[in-house]
């Protein structure tokens, strides 16, 4: 498949623009981005009211840590990536409400700690799955071979490659969260493990690749515009902190977290190897300091959860709480959450039970999940 020039890009999708109907994608988008910003910071106002009451009662991260063999202390932090030479590059703001990078992540009440009301999942025959609370509802089916369906940090829009995910490029297809009013914004773009397209926490752009083994880059999911991104020669999974402050990676055994602009603030050694060998870097705080690791690929097909809590500063596991009684840690999933608190997901008889729990480990709600959505992937942890 040809990979179109930007100009070209800009007038197939004038064109797609007037033979759907009048309704302009940034505007909804920005509406339904307003509506998230201020649930988040109701959340940040609370957690700040809470902050010295917090400090006094000296919360502090309490999991037990366990050392790998092999564990070296991290390089010196390097310099932002170097963009390809007269391609702007894309500016990444932290959203309103993200605490200031490199800052703790603030202390939140407890009571504002709960399991999110509103998650999606991924079905086991490729269609997303929205829990409302207790009820799970199918809603997207995509129609013919996709791979990377994904949904947008603030559940408004959905993404996917119509690509079968062995290594053959696609389009890059953006809809609603309902799959309503679905246009393509990108051809030729890649699908396979943790080169697939990702969100940028602001629900407005996507890093992608077209080609399999080209950079990234980053495209407005609303009127195709590309533009370079500090993490252009990142390959591999890649990750975001809930609010954008972070971005995090593998760099064959080291994990590496870097700001927004691409400086590297963390680079340290993780010894420890998962039953497929290697990691993926799958979560990251906002402060930070913590990320999440998973499996590496044994297929083409990307991995959606992660299992291990590290400490990013150390290189060091941190163990979840002995309450989730997990006879095996790789049975977690393990997800940040906007609101300060970790959201893991954790098998229970015949299906799972989602727990929130504090940064310190304490769990403060909990939520049976609907028996239908037990060979479901959960996608979404926010």
């Amino acid at each position: 498949m040809s990979h179109p020039t930007n100009l070209n890009l800009r007038d197939e999708l004038a064109g797609l623009a007037d033979e759907v109907r009048a309704t302009d994608l940034r505007d909804r988008v920005r509406a339904s981005s307003r509506r998230v910003t201020v649930r988040r910071r109701i959340v940040i106002t609370s957690s700040a009211l809470a902050a010295a009451v917090a400090l006094v009662g000296g919360i502090a991260w309490s999991g037990v840590f366990a050392l790998h063999p092999g564990y070296v202390e991290p390089a010196a932090p390097a310099g932002p990536a170097t963009p390809r030479q007269g391609t702007a590059v894309r500016a990444y703001p932290s959203l309103p409400g993200a605490p200031p990078p490199g800052s703790a992540s603030t202390p939140v009440p407890p009571s504002d700690l709960k399991v999110p009301n509103e998650l999606f999942y991924l079905s086991r025959e490729g269609g997303l799955q929205r829990l409302d609370g207790t009820t799970a509802t199918p809603t997207v089916q995509p129609s013919g071979v996709s791979c990377g369906l994904t949904v947008s940090p603030d559940h408004a829009w959905i993404a996917y490659v119509t690509a079968n995910g062995s290594g053959a490029l696609g389009d890059l297809v953006v809809s609603g969260a309902d799959g309503a009013d679905p246009r393509t914004v990108l051809h030729g773009v890649a699908c396979t493990g943790g080169n697939s397209p990702v969100w940028h926490p602001d629900a407005q752009e996507m890093l992608v690749q077209r080609g399999n083994t080209a950079p990234r880059e980053a495209v407005d999911v609303f009127n195709g515009a590309i533009s370079a991104t500090p993490f252009s020669a990142v390959t591999g999974y890649l990750t975001w902190s809930p609010y954008g402050n972070y971005a995090a990676y593998a760099d064959g055994d080291l994990i590496v977290v870097a700001r927004a602009d691409g400086t590297v603030v963390h680079r340290v050694r993780h010894g420890g190897l998962t039953p497929t060998g290697g990691f993926s870097v799958q979560g990251v705080s906002d402060d930070g300091r913590k990320v999440v690791l998973g499996m590496r690929n044994t297929d083409p097909y990307p991995i959606r959860t992660g299992f291990q809590l590290v400490d990013a500063t150390t290189g060091q596991d941190v163990l979840l709480p002995a309450e989730l009684k997990l006879t095996d840690p790789k049975q977690a999933a393990v997800y940040f959450s906007t609101a300060g608190g970790i959201l893991v997901r954790v098998p229970s008889g015949n299906g799972h039970t989602l727990h929130m729990l504090t940064p310190s480990g304490s769990i403060t709600d909990s939520r049976t999940e609907p028996a239908a959505l037990g060979t479901a992937t959960l996608i979404t942890g926010r």
